[in-house]
């Protein structure tokens, strides 16, 4: 049964493999690296992959150079080698990938990106909270009848102290969670080279340029 569904892939979809879950269509490098990284080798399927439904086996597939927003397609080289062929999708799986991570990373990094986005909600929220520590000393003030006063000097600083602490804490988990998904991004990058030379036997070419896109965020 597997054979017969495997003969229905379209676009060079010549495999079948669960990506995320699900039975889908794949080319035999994207079967390749799925094989050999598991989990990881599914991320870089579902980012170069067109993720579409095939039409003859309602499963999802992952064709190279094929989208419905971009209107890619996939054009058969009948004339390629398996080697030919291999190197062919492993090339474009390269360059779709790269491109994927990048647009991932400006998602994640760039300007009005979610990162940024959630610095400027704890920022807010660090102000509202200053804030507040002053409405409440004002408050207290009020009740003494003492413009100021030993005792609600050292509460105000006792609690900026703990907002301090608190942004600290915030600032530092930010950055870990910036490195952590640059680490992942990295990865994904270091696998498709990786997979590239193990697939077909030769360096990919100029790497540094592929590189230079971690470049504007490291």
């Amino acid at each position: 049964m597997a054979y017969g569904i495997k003969n229905k892939g379209r676009r060079g979809d010549t495999e079948i493999r669960q990506v995320h879950g699900e039975i889908s269509h794949v080319n035999a490098f994207e079967a390749y690296l799925i094989d050999k990284y598991g989990t990881l080798g599914e991320d870089i399927t579902a980012i170069v992959g067109s993720g579409t439904i095939n039409p003859r086996t309602g499963l999802r597939e992952h064709s190279l150079l094929y989208s419905e927003d971009t209107g890619w397609f996939w054009e058969d080289d009948d004339y390629l080698t398996e080697t030919g062929q291999m190197k062919k999708e492993a090339g474009e799986a390269v360059t779709i990938g790269v491109e994927g991570i990048k647009g991932q990373m400006g998602q994640m990094m760039g300007l009005g990106g979610i990162f940024a986005k959630q610095a400027k909600a704890r920022k807010a929220t660090s102000l509202g909270q200053a804030g507040q520590v002053a409405g409440q000393m004002d408050i207290q003030a009020g009740k003494t009848g003492f413009a100021s006063s030993g005792a609600i000097e050292s509460m105000g600083m006792e609690a900026q102290r703990q907002l301090s602490a608190q942004e600290g804490v915030a600032i530092a988990k930010e950055q870990a969670e910036k490195t952590d998904f640059l680490a992942r991004m990295r990865e994904k990058v270091n696998t498709l080279i990786t997979g590239y030379h193990t697939a077909t036997g030769e360096g990919y070419g100029d790497t540094d340029e592929i590189y230079d896109i971690f470049d504007e965020y490291e």
